[in-house]
């Protein structure tokens, strides 16, 4: 099947099987509850009088790569995710069943939250090769069908953050996992501009649920969002929904220069304030503390970088007040 994008828009209805839909002019497409719509073979029949607005479909004959059978050859993408009550059928060719038992066919969706789900219940109609499912309110941004005992990649269950003290925890996992290759953690403070955390490795292939773990220990102050770039092993990906943590304190620049070639200072307006410093390697192993310092004025210390390997090490500071800053220096 050749990929096209389907623009529904301006009132325009590609193929309706109900004389009595209606549809408004303007970037609106109006469903009734009364009507069934076919767009390209992909059936709706709304339990609620349903409007989107300015929605994008594109179709695909690329199947989603599943375990023990791929979906079929036929997968619909929504630009948007797509929120909807009511029955959404899948016309197909048998030519597109790509391995699948057209008897056993079920509908398979996916949205960042959940990831893919290939719904138990459903009925095919085998004689006019359409399979159909009963939705209840559901964000959908893809939906193709496959086997029931189908799985898909990476079905997130759950994508959360935590404080413990000045770090943000965040945690997920995962109930399948079908050819996933790794989890990209992404972090932005105004939910535009996207920066690489880390990576975290996947399972690649489960059936059991998975559970993953990352800390981001110099988050910003204020509002922090979280996200998750699901990487499958033939460069596939999705987006997890954003997770969000607020630090409510001020991190000022008081570790320099950063990178470090030799002499890393520290500074601090009151040392006796500061209950310890340590220097910490990525193994999280600690190189320096206090006693290591040289003073070279009030407000600053002094560490010898220059014999250290180059990488990654965390300046923690511990206040007396049991406040805990943490910074990344990169020694070059």
């Amino acid at each position: 099947m050749k990929t096209t994008t389907l623009r529904i828009a301006l009132g325009i209805l590609l193929c309706a099987s109900a004389a009595q839909a209606q549809f408004t002019s303007g970037d609106q497409f109006y469903m009734p509850a009364t009507a069934t719509v076919s767009i390209q073979g992909l059936i709706f029949q709304p339990a609620l009088n349903t409007t989107w607005s300015d929605v994008d479909i594109t179709p695909s004959g690329t199947a989603i790569p599943g375990q023990p059978t791929s979906s079929i050859k036929r997968v619909y993408k929504f630009d948007t995710p797509m929120q909807f009550s009511g029955t959404v059928g899948i016309r197909y060719d048998p030519s597109e069943l790509n391995g699948n038992t057209e008897t056993d066919l079920k509908i398979a969706y996916y949205n960042a939250q959940d990831g893919y789900v290939t719904t138990v219940q459903g009925n095919v109609d085998a004689a006019n090769h359409i399979v159909n499912h009963a939705f209840a309110l559901q964000n959908i941004e893809k939906i193709t069908a496959g086997n029931s005992n189908a799985t898909f990649p990476v079905s997130l269950i759950a994508f959360a953050a935590k404080k413990s003290e000045r770090t943000a925890v965040l945690s997920w996992n995962t109930a399948t996992e079908v050819n996933s290759e790794h989890f990209e953690v992404q972090h932005s403070t105004d939910g535009k501009a996207w920066q690489l955390l880390g990576k975290v490795i996947a399972s690649g292939q489960s059936q059991t649920v998975q559970n993953y773990t990352y800390a981001d220990i110099n988050p910003a102050a204020g509002e922090n969002l979280y996200r998750l770039k699901m990487v499958d092993l033939d460069g596939t990906f999705s987006y997890s929904q954003i997770a969000r943590l607020r630090f409510d304190y001020e991190i000022s620049s008081n570790v320099y220069p950063n990178p470090v070639a030799d002499v890393l200072l520290v500074k601090a307006e009151n040392w006796s304030n500061v209950k310890s410093l340590e220097v910490i390697n990525s193994m999280g192993r600690k190189v320096y503390d206090l006693g290591h310092a040289k003073a070279t004025q009030t407000e600053e210390r002094a560490f010898d970088f220059s014999a250290l390997p180059q990488g990654i090490y965390i300046i923690k500071t511990t206040k007396t007040n049991g406040e805990v800053q943490a910074e990344k220096v990169l020694k070059r």
